[in-house]
């Protein structure tokens, strides 16, 4: 009865934890929408009243992951696209937002199981803005991000989907060249972010961790 009822504590206080994790994880999701939704609105209402220059731009870039695993699944060079939204600020700033969609698929090490990954990431920050002559601009910025990837194992034998939101870092070096109203730029981004996922197979790493090398263009307003 004893060992019953100790069972029964702690499986209700696992049920709380995961309870907590479930309430924790939806707060800060909505709290990076609510941002997302605030910079765009931000963003328009700029751009009626004219009182600051807006460039919105997409972005096509490779990612190159540090992670050996990675790169042996999925391959060095992994395809990411991308939607930015920057306004520029008094001082030389820029705050910027971005959201970038990056999809691969590859085959598990050594078994060659066929498996596929999906990511969604939101980022924001700022950027500071050294001014050059003919209409180029360098960038520098760093910022937060936050993710929501999903790993897709194809096994015959075992169907494993690994997901698990989570935050990260994310540093950016941008070189544009201002045409009136056109912008074109070449950027590399590196992002810090490591996840713990847990499945029935135990506790698995997703390292996130790489390098983006990219061009973009897009409309100044």
């Amino acid at each position: 009865m004893k060992h019953f009822c100790s069972v029964q504590s702690s499986c209700i206080a696992s049920k709380k934890n995961v309870s907590c994790h479930v309430l924790l994880s939806f707060a800060l999701d909505l709290w990076m929408l609510r941002k997302i939704i605030f910079f765009f609105c931000m963003t328009l209402f700029c751009t009626e009243v004219n009182c600051h220059i807006v460039n919105i731009e997409g972005r096509a870039a490779t990612f190159i992951p540090r992670s050996s695993i990675f790169r042996e699944i999925y391959g060095r060079f992994n395809p990411s696209y991308q939607l930015e939204a920057t306004l520029l600020l008094p001082n030389n700033l820029k705050w910027w937002n971005n959201f970038s969609y990056l999809h691969k698929k590859g085959k598990t090490v050594p078994l060659k199981v066929p498996a596929e990954i999906g990511i969604y990431f939101v980022s924001t920050g700022l950027k500071y803005v050294f001014n050059l002559p003919r209409n180029i601009e360098i960038s520098l910025g760093a910022g937060g991000l936050y993710s929501w990837p999903e790993e897709k194992n194809k096994s015959d034998f075992v169907k494993r989907i690994n997901k698990k939101n989570g935050a990260g870092a994310i540093l950016k070096l941008d070189a544009s060249k201002v045409f009136n109203w056109f912008v074109f730029s070449i950027f590399t981004d590196y992002q810090f972010q490591k996840l713990t996922v847990t499945n029935e197979l135990g506790k698995t790493t997703v390292d996130l961790n790489g390098l983006y090398v990219g061009l973009s263009a897009g409309f100044r307003f």
